[in-house]
């Protein structure tokens, strides 16, 4: 006897914790962490929320990234303030700084920085008329789970941001 589609499991996680973001399971219930009520990841609000998430999760990441090369900028440039003054040393900073961002968008195509780069590329050609080219080659050793979280799909999302799915089929209750 078989089966029907009604008792088939489903593929992946269908509930997930909006509290802490990093609880999903295939069953309704309490989240493990912080024992609030899973919720459906059917519900557009949630998906939203959960892409919502990503987004400022990435947001953080770019500031990081970019205070961290700023900061370099100023720090390579120091030996030039005794000698040539502020003008220069804030001059010299920031223009070493721009090119530290450059630099990093190409050399690490994964970045925050360079999907902001990219996203910025893409929507000036769409606003100009044009049909943007790929800005990189793929990489081969890439996975779904790189790039821009804003394309991704619901359950590469998921990864990206880090939710940890219960497998034991669902969850229980924190002693």
């Amino acid at each position: 006897m078989s089966a029907g589609p009604y008792r088939a499991e489903p593929s992946g996680p269908r509930y997930v914790c909006l509290v802490c973001y990093a609880y999903a399971s295939s069953t309704g219930g309490l989240c493990t962490t912080c024992e609030v009520d899973l919720l459906s990841v059917d519900d557009p609000e949630v998906r939203a929320e959960l892409r919502a998430e990503a987004e400022r999760r990435m947001q953080k990441r770019q500031y990081a990234e970019y205070f961290a090369l700023s900061l370099l900028g100023f720090m390579i440039t120091i030996p030039l303030l005794p000698i040539m003054g502020e003008f220069v040393y804030f001059g010299g900073s920031l223009a070493i700084g721009w090119v530290a961002t450059q630099v990093y968008t190409r050399v690490r195509p994964g970045s925050a920085l360079a999907l902001y780069a990219e996203r910025r590329r893409r929507l000036a050609h769409e606003l100009a008329g044009q049909r943007p080219q790929p800005a990189l080659p793929a990489r081969a050793e890439s996975s779904v789970d790189e790039g821009d979280p804003e394309e991704l799909p619901l359950d590469a999302t998921l990864r990206w941001l880090g939710v940890r799915l219960d497998e034991r089929g669902g969850p229980e209750r924190k002693k």
